[in-house]
């Protein structure tokens, strides 16, 4: 199926991502509370500067180069997946599972005590028969390709899980699957886009700007001159020093006094 969402509302460069958090590489997120139909994982991003603002609380905005977009996205408002897709990504979680524990708690929580699952098992074909039925079972159920990635993610741990995120995102990448995209609203008839990552290898941090050290040289750049100049003269911008921002403050304090 061709991926007309793409086509039609793929944001262009640049990209950003607001946090609290200061760091040079992004690292897998999970538990999210808002976004894409109420996904629950992956890095948020967008297209608006000042949304991303909105999530920085003041601290840092991340600006990403937006080269993953020509990839696979999974789709918000339709089923594209098909139950081919959604049973490797089962099966490559179940063998994750099998390899670290020697058991799969998801087929073992999914079809309750079947004969044939033993807590000593590697991956063989009546594993790969459970877990396409459990694929035909999570897309006849689904209205959107969402719907299928969050039931996938509860299924396997969810927030109470350290590999749940990791472990999906990398079988999203095996299918081709690295980002989600809607769009949030329109203003001036550009629309505002969200999109979540599940690859944090996938993104490139082009800019990371420290807001509240922007704001105080914005701040300082601002403050007026206190020196006169003639017309032809250039008054240089100097970013003053805390010491210099006090006696300022000295003296407007001394003349409000008079």
């Amino acid at each position: 199926m061709v991926n007309k969402w793409n086509e039609v509302t793929a944001p262009k460069e640049p990209l950003f991502h607001g946090s609290s958090a200061n760091f040079d590489q992004f690292a897998f997120q999970q538990n999210h509370t808002t976004g894409i139909s109420g996904l629950k994982f992956g890095i948020y991003l967008t297209n608006d500067k000042e949304t991303a603002l909105g999530f920085a609380e003041n601290k840092y905005l991340y600006e990403v180069d937006s080269g993953f977009l020509d990839k696979r996205a999974l789709q918000p408002e339709a089923v594209t997946l098909s139950q081919e897709d959604v049973s490797k990504i089962i099966g490559d979680m179940v063998r994750n599972e099998l390899e670290d524990d020697g058991i799969s708690y998801f087929l073992s929580d999914y079809f309750g005590d079947v004969e044939g699952l033993s807590s000593n098992e590697t991956w063989n074909d009546f594993y790969e028969e459970l877990t396409n039925h459990a694929a035909e079972s999570m897309l006849e159920r689904a209205t959107n390709d969402v719907d299928v990635a969050n039931e996938i993610y509860y299924s396997f741990g969810g927030k109470n899980s350290d590999s749940a995120a990791t472990a999906l995102g990398e079988a999203l990448k095996n299918v081709g699957i690295t980002y989600c995209m809607q769009t949030r609203g329109y203003e001036q008839e550009r629309a505002i886009q969200e999109i979540v990552v599940f690859q944090p290898d996938e993104l490139i941090i082009q800019n990371k700007m420290d807001i509240v050290k922007l704001q105080e040289q914005q701040q300082s750049v601002n403050l007026p001159n206190e020196k006169t100049v003639n017309d032809k003269e250039v008054a240089s911008i100097v970013i003053q020093t805390k010491n210099k921002q006090r006696q300022g403050t000295q003296v407007t304090e001394q003349h409000l006094e008079r």
